[in-house]
């Protein structure tokens, strides 16, 4: 019950924070890609302060430890094939002005990128780990995943909102099976934010296509990082 409140504290934490920030960007009709996420400054600077301050964080947060590179690597295969699709989807990347291309990557991995996998992959994860690891990262995917459709209630269309829920789901599964499996939360901050930053400086509107094809890589993969993960229980037990 501790863990569960404890879990339910951290996304209404994240809903308090993004909902402040998306008042504050509709009042202040913010477009720098900096100034339109000030609100959430607050909210990564007492992040990194628990990683820099908390021995106990530091301990349960597996930030950049791995059991290898190669290793690692070869995990993060698939999300940088994703990535390319992204890449490829929107027509390339819009490069005009450096310096927004700069704030595009800031806001988006070492704020917003970092805040949600702290969250999610990290700080859910290892408060339900001692639940079990399965329980965790489900509990943590659906969550992202719910919190990722609020735009429903903004006004977006049920469909679409559907379809970014399900990417999100899937999306966090994937990325929430690979910290079970012991890959580092750097791997998952990077993808992140170099995702949101594609999709931010993209040349052209994606093409719906490229999005399925995306979800069925995150659907397979996340069906393959299970029965890893299953199977490496099995051989713990064993």
């Amino acid at each position: 019950m501790k863990q569960l409140l404890k879990v339910i504290g951290l996304e209404l934490l994240v809903l308090v924070f993004f909902t402040m920030n998306g008042i504050y960007a509709s009042v202040t009709s913010a477009s720098n890609p900096f100034l339109s996420y000030l609100g959430l400054v607050p909210f990564a600077l007492i992040l990194y302060g628990y990683i820099v301050f908390s021995k106990k964080s530091r301990t349960a947060l597996n930030l950049f430890s791995t059991s290898s590179v190669k290793e690692t690597l070869l995990y993060s295969m698939p999300l940088i094939i994703v990535l390319v699709i992204i890449y490829i989807g929107n027509g390339g990347l819009n490069l005009g002005d450096y310096s927004n291309v700069v704030l595009v990557l800031i806001t988006h991995v070492l704020i917003i990128a970092f805040i949600e996998e702290m969250i999610y992959r990290g700080l859910m994860i290892s408060t339900l780990r001692e639940k079990g690891i399965i329980l965790a990262v489900t509990v943590s995917s659906l969550l992202f995943a719910i919190t990722h459709s609020l735009q429903l209630l903004g006004g977006q269309d049920l469909l679409s909102t559907v379809i970014q829920a399900g990417y999100a789901f899937s999306t966090g599964m994937v990325l929430a099976l690979l910290i079970a499996l012991g890959q580092p939360l750097i791997v998952t901050i990077l993808f992140h934010g170099i995702n949101n930053s594609f999709i931010i400086l993209a040349s052209k509107d994606g093409n719906d296509n490229f999005t399925f094809i995306i979800l069925a890589i995150f659907v397979i993969y996340a069906i393959f990082l299970y029965k890893k993960l299953k199977a490496s229980q099995k051989h713990i037990h064993i």
